[in-house]
């Protein structure tokens, strides 16, 4: 099927086909790419975290039902741990928060469930963390991406992506899309979207900002279609290395030669203020 739902994450990582963070990993080297390809890397804490943050936005009652506080207990005296085992038969599938996370997670949730916009993309005729298939239209290479949440707003399909940051403001959100390819990964899921379509469909891609500390602040970004298309060079740049690099066998690093190498010109010194 082309479009699947409530396929878990390490469900989704298990189908062999090209995804954008592979793709993006071509910016550094073809190298790097084959690194994470053959030893893909355990998910880091910050990324766990991530997932649940996700959940909390999307479906706050299965977060509630999914991820627990972890109690308050010491657990190197006899009645800590007979009370944390007693928390672990009660939640026995359950993901464990720790308190700064928890409230983290609940923290960005009731911010994002209270911004106007948001609320409604949030709340909309839609389906979260859809997997698409599909044959890249050019090259044949088969493909996938994990939609954060496909909706209607306004008369337009909508595709979300939910980012966490720093600053949500819309000058350094810019940078932060420049610097992890996010106007790459709108054009990837855009055009694996129109490649599945029966008949043309005008879509929209929005990042949904938002910081990961108090008052977690969002805010909802549509990238230009100037910044888009930048995004589809780049990706399709990277799938023709990443197919010459499958075709040769070879996975070049940085290169060889001998590199002119200049500051950049924030480090130099004006003469006039020698």
């Amino acid at each position: 099927m082309p479009i699947r739902a409530g396929l878990s994450f390490s469900e989704y990582l298990k189908i062999d086909a090209i995804n954008h963070s592979t793709l993006k990993l071509f910016a550094k080297s073809a190298a790097h790419a084959q690194q994470e390809i053959l030893h893909p890397s355990a998910p880091t804490p910050a990324q766990d975290l991530g997932q649940a943050i996700h959940t909390a936005i999307l479906e706050p009652a299965r977060f509630r039902k999914e991820y627990v506080l972890a109690p308050k207990v010491d657990r190197r005296t006899k009645e800590g741990k007979a009370a944390w085992a007693a928390f672990e038969d009660a939640h026995p599938n359950a993901t464990v928060l720790k308190e700064e996370d928890h409230s983290t997670c609940k923290g960005i949730s009731e911010s994002a469930w209270s911004h106007g916009i948001i609320s409604q993309l949030l709340s909309g005729t839609g389906g979260n963390e859809l997997v698409l298939l599909w044959d890249d239209e050019e090259t044949a290479a088969p493909c996938k991406a994990r939609l954060d949440r496909i909706t209607v707003y306004n008369g337009f399909t909508c595709i979300l992506d939910f980012k966490s940051t720093v600053e949500a403001s819309i000058w350094a959100f810019a940078r932060a899309c420049a610097k992890y390819g996010y106007h790459s990964q709108g054009a990837f899921y855009l055009d694996g979207c129109k490649a599945l379509e029966a008949a043309p469909v005008e879509r929209r891609f929005l990042n949904v900002a938002f910081e990961k500390e108090p008052p977690y602040a969002c805010a909802v970004y549509e990238l230009t279609s100037a910044s888009i298309e930048q995004g589809r060079m780049d990706y399709r740049k990277w799938m023709g290395q990443l197919l010459e690099a499958r075709k040769t066998d070879l996975w070049p690093g940085y290169p060889t030669e001998i590199q002119q190498l200049e500051l950049p010109k924030w480090a130099f010194t004006s003469e006039e203020w020698v």
